[in-house]
């Protein structure tokens, strides 16, 4: 049995060739869309969302909910629970320039290695689950904004993580065949697995998910023009980008966060490099875009903020 728990419209952006689909999810009375808790593991399903109320998790990430296993009870030996969470990818997957990203916040409070938790999706009814943890093909594919979270022990306190799946997605067209088209739907599975022995352990909890489709238009811009790259990387207080636009002048650049709202527009200088000021930018993922002013080259890439 699934328990549906959440239903409403979902949120999309569009304004100057970015074109964006978001759901969030605090769990409180903004989120947006559907989370399903699956109850067929014969306990009712473990998962809740709630206030926390137990010997670790004493407090949400944002108030007053979470999703946890259970609200105020440890979790009980030879248990598996999962939620699953259906995100519509309105933003499309193959763009001439895309992030899919997932972003959010754990805490995890469990016997090392043997009760753990896992994040998967599947992007067509038909398709397997791919765990981007652990799966030994595609989880070397994801690029990590963070530390990879570790879904098990005990994480002292809530931990960010951050996930992009464009090489994911570039692998899923070119060797299975398969594309992700506006209006498609992606399930996102998170389970939590515990053994044999009870450990009086919290388990394991979410808060603040955010699952975006962030991609400029195709028809508006073309594939780049020009290459550029950011080193080193995580970017700390400067950005130093590198790049080489023999011929142009007049560049400008635009920065953009894993939801696809502008935090920075200025010009830069045309030939070989600038260096940006970005001490004022939250810890996160970041897209740039550097247009030049004869409307046709471009260059656009990523980079992390630590």
């Amino acid at each position: 049995m699934i328990q549906h728990l959440l239903l409403v419209p979902l949120l999309m952006l569009a304004s100057s060739g970015i074109a964006q689909i978001e759901q969030q999810f605090n769990f409180d009375d903004g989120s947006i869309g559907d989370v399903h808790i699956d109850t067929t593991d014969g306990h009712g399903g473990l998962w809740q969302i709630g206030t926390p109320q137990k010997q670790m998790f004493t407090s949400p990430y944002s108030s007053p909910n979470v999703i946890v296993t259970d609200t105020q009870h440890s979790y009980p030996p030879n248990d598996t629970s999962r939620f699953t969470i259906v995100h519509i990818a309105e933003g499309g997957w193959m763009s001439a320039c895309c992030a899919i990203s997932l972003t959010g916040y754990y805490q995890v409070d469990a016997d090392s290695l043997n009760d753990f938790g896992t994040m998967e999706f599947s992007y067509a009814p038909l398709s397997a689950w791919i765990d981007v943890i652990h799966d030994p093909i595609f989880a070397p594919m994801v690029d990590w904004g963070s530390s990879i979270p570790t879904l098990t022990g005990t994480s002292n306190g809530w931990r960010y993580f951050g996930l992009n799946l464009g090489q994911v997605a570039y692998y899923i067209q070119s060797s299975l065949g398969h594309q992700v088209q506006w209006g498609d739907t992606i399930q996102w599975r998170f389970s939590f697995f515990s053994d044999s022995m009870d450990n009086d352990r919290d388990g394991l909890m979410f808060d603040d998910l955010n699952f975006v489709d962030y991609a400029e238009s195709i028809l508006e811009y073309p594939a780049n023009t020009f290459h550029s790259t950011v080193a080193p990387m995580p970017v700390a207080n400067e950005l130093n980008l590198i790049y080489e636009t023999a011929g142009l002048d007049k560049l400008d650049l635009t920065i953009r966060d894993a939801r696809g709202t502008m935090v920075r527009r200025e010009a830069i200088r045309a030939e070989h490099g600038s260096r940006i000021d970005v001490h004022d930018l939250a810890a996160g993922l970041y897209m740039y875009s550097i247009h030049a002013n004869n409307g046709h080259d471009r260059s656009t890439g990523r980079f992390v903020k630590e």
